[in-house]
């Protein structure tokens, strides 16, 4: 499949015909290899399509001497991975050196070897060109398999899972219905594939809507009637996966060792990119999104549990995140991090919103970067819902004193927009060592929330964080 879609292309059809009408050299390996860095790193296929023609064509009688050269030749190939497809080409096994001493390297031959089946130089010229540019397609391939299932991620239609892909559950169930048509486009030729055309197109016809909403109310256990009934059907369908996930895979005692993670890699300030660091947390998480990306996505998965799991994770977190529920891109701009909505559980609190300001920003530019914002998000946010009960909780794996000073100032400075003003914000700091104490010791948020609210209700002057943090501990 690789072979013939890189013959559709001209430049590939224009290269394999000057190969066949020329003699082999140098130049003409490194003309018809293509190569996009530069035609030096093709000089060493030279060497090889000279053994292989000694060794299957022009000289079999001596063939050991030349298959002895070409087990040489293959290891002068400066990609690992196409040394490996060469390799398995033409060897079923790697010669011993008693083998190689005796001149019986012909015996480690593979019966799959298709150079075994040349007769005369064309088709030599035709198989080699073939593999060539197979393997190099190959290797460039896994190369980048990570970005191409990145680019597959971002259709928010597959799903990349225990080694496996798969369709989510809309698309799964949008396409199941014709299958059978598209099973039978699978293996005819296709001149669309470069070509801009409708799914309509594609599938032949549209999937039967009153079908679709029968089989999706049978997987959802829910009566799917509309579209409505879909968004919400597959919103509580992905918030008990979301939650299943975190059970399976962020038990407390990883998101503990995630918070000393990246406790660690803040208090390295020369090098805050830890390469080692770095790539236990993202084994632990995911390697798809950048590390701030996945601290605000823990710290929201903490807070979660906290809150028992009250409310719709995915709807709180502002990034975006995989068909798998792992996260993807950054929140952006303009609002907080992450907002958690509470309905009214009295006598512990009325309905409220609380936004989560996370950061993973230093001593030497916290306040700079954070004061500002923090303090905006919340101000407009009280603009917007007009509930003074909604707060705001700054979290980092290090907390400036003098910017925590200014949060709790903000208990008696106005904010304003245009013409609206708000008379004081709720803002507290908390750092990742006492949010993994409040985890640690299963700590509810309707009794956190009482301990927080007691604090900020003292006096400026008597709002002492080391004390709110003993208490804390010694719940």
């Amino acid at each position: 499949m690789i072979y013939e879609v890189l013959m559709g292309m001209p430049n590939y059809q224009k290269a394999l015909q000057i190969f066949l009408k020329n003699e082999i050299s140098i130049d003409l390996i490194c003309k018809i290899g293509m190569n996009r860095k530069s035609s030096d790193y093709d000089k060493d296929y030279f060497q090889i399509i000279k053994a292989l023609q000694n060794a299957f064509l022009d000289d079999i009688s001596n063939q050991e001497k030349h298959l002895k050269m070409l087990y040489e030749s293959f290891k002068s190939l400066k990609n690992s991975k196409i040394y490996r497809l060469w390799f398995k080409l033409i060897f079923a096994k790697n010669p011993t050196e008693k083998l190689l001493k005796n001149n019986q390297i012909s015996t480690c031959l593979s019966f799959a070897n298709p150079f075994l089946n040349c007769k005369d130089e064309r088709s030599f010229k035709e198989t080699f060109f073939k593999y060539l540019h197979v393997f190099k397609a190959k290797a460039t391939l896994e190369d980048y398999f990570d970005l191409n299932c990145r680019f597959f991620n971002l259709s928010d239609i597959i799903i990349f899972e225990n080694g496996l892909i798969k369709l989510d559950i809309l698309p799964k169930h949008y396409f199941k219905q014709v299958m059978d048509t598209i099973s039978l486009q699978i293996f005819k030729p296709n001149n669309q594939l470069e070509q801009s055309i409708s799914l309509e197109e594609i599938i032949g016809n549209t999937p039967n809507l009153d079908r679709l909403y029968k089989d999706l109310s049978l997987v959802l256990n829910a009566p799917i009637k509309n579209q409505q009934d879909i968004i919400r059907n597959t919103n509580h369908h992905k918030r008990q996966k979301f939650i299943a996930l975190i059970e399976n895979k962020f038990s407390n005692s990883i998101l503990l060792k995630l918070l000393q993670l990246f406790k660690e890699r803040a208090n390295n300030s020369k090098n805050p990119k830890n390469p080692k660091i770095d790539k236990n947390i993202f084994e632990l998480v995911t390697d798809e999104a950048n590390i701030p990306t996945i601290f605000e996505y823990i710290v929201g998965i903490i807070w979660y549990k906290i809150s028992q799991f009250e409310g719709d994770l995915s709807a709180f977190l502002k990034l975006s995140l995989q068909p798998n529920l792992l996260p993807k891109t950054h929140a952006k701009g303009g609002e907080a991090d992450i907002v958690f909505e509470y309905a009214p559980k009295l006598p512990f609190y009325s309905k409220h919103n609380l936004l989560l300001e996370v950061t993973l920003s230093t001593k030497d530019n916290q306040r700079r970067m954070e004061l500002e914002p923090v303090s905006r998000h919340l101000g407009n946010h009280l603009i917007k819902t007009k509930n003074l009960n909604d707060y705001a909780i700054f979290i980092s794996t290090y907390l400036d004193p003098n910017a925590v000073n200014d949060f709790k100032f903000r208990k008696i400075m106005p904010y304003q927009k245009n013409d609206k003003i708000i008379n004081g914000m709720k803002i507290l700091s908390l750092d990742t060592d006492i949010l993994g104490v409040i985890l640690d010791k299963n700590i509810s948020y309707e009794k956190l929330f009482v301990v927080l609210d007691n604090f900020y209700q003292q006096e400026l002057k008597d709002q002492d964080y080391d004390k709110l943090y003993s208490e804390i501990e010694c719940y």
